[in-house]
């Protein structure tokens, strides 16, 4: 009996398998159909999570279009000092906000970042961050003596060729002296608002436009070459104690994660 059942199960599973068979083979468009909506519905995926991803991106090139497309409109009318400073108050704010964190936040990141890495690892890291900030300060020299040479802002009166290529000589070197001078500050807590730079003083009853001083002058802004060398040493160091100084990385590492919390809120 047992024998039978069965035989005839299997019989009744063989029929409906060559029903469908015919259904599938006589039904291509249906395939190509499926198919197609699988796919377009996959792309509309893939195209939601990708703008869900990037929505902040997105955003921010929308609004930086509309920005440029008000302001082009807005030139067309005059406005009053006081109407120029309240459009220009939140965007003020949101750049007060945005300063506030670079000083903590590069300090964490640097020092969460490397103290969970190996010294030569660690020492690439530093370099590379090092020759970063050095190519991109002399790009933005160099572009700006290229821009005042071609358009010539506040219409100057052109010196002579020989006494432009000595002054530009002095400019680059004492420009390399001060990236160093900056990369070891003498105060660390100085180093945090100002930085120095050289500065040129006539000399008193001077007879020639060649009478000038060379002096070290303190300048306004955080001296981030200087923070990233103090960053990078003081990681490698504290990556090295290993179990005594876990507390420390583990501040940091907590540190910067609260920080870059803020600028997505500060972002969004």
């Amino acid at each position: 009996m047992v024998g039978d059942w069965k035989k005839a199960e299997m019989e009744e599973r063989g029929e409906l398998e060559k029903e469908r068979e015919p259904m599938i083979q006589k039904s291509p468009a249906v395939v190509i159909r499926t198919n197609t909506h699988l796919e377009s519905r996959f792309c509309s995926t893939k195209v939601k999570e990708w703008a869900r991803r990037n929505l902040l991106l997105i955003l921010t090139v929308v609004g930086v279009l509309m920005g440029v497309f008000i302001g082009f409109m807005a030139r067309m009318t005059e406005y009053s000092e006081e109407t120029v400073m309240l459009v220009s108050f939140p965007g003020d704010i949101l750049m007060r906000m945005l300063k506030m964190l670079i000083l903590p936040l590069i300090v964490s990141s640097l020092i969460s970042g490397l103290c969970g890495l190996d010294a030569k690892s660690s020492g690439k890291m530093g370099s590379r961050a090092l020759i970063y900030y050095f190519v991109t300060t002399m790009l933005a020299g160099i572009t700006g003596i290229v821009v005042v040479l071609l358009i010539h802002p506040g219409n100057p009166e052109v010196k002579k060729m020989k006494k432009q290529e000595n002054n530009e000589r002095v400019k680059v070197l004492d420009a390399f002296l001060d990236i160093v001078r900056n990369m070891f500050p003498d105060n660390l807590i100085k180093a945090t608002f100002e930085g120095v730079r050289t500065s040129y003083v006539r000399k008193e009853n001077a007879t020639s436009d060649e009478d000038f001083t060379r002096h070290i002058v303190h300048i306004n802004g955080i001296n981030v070459i200087g923070l990233i060398v103090f960053c990078v040493a003081f990681g490698l160091v504290a990556g090295q104690m290993r179990s005594s100084g876990q507390v420390l990385i583990e501040f940091f590492v907590v540190l910067n994660d609260c920080i870059m919390k803020m600028v997505e809120l500060i972002m969004w």
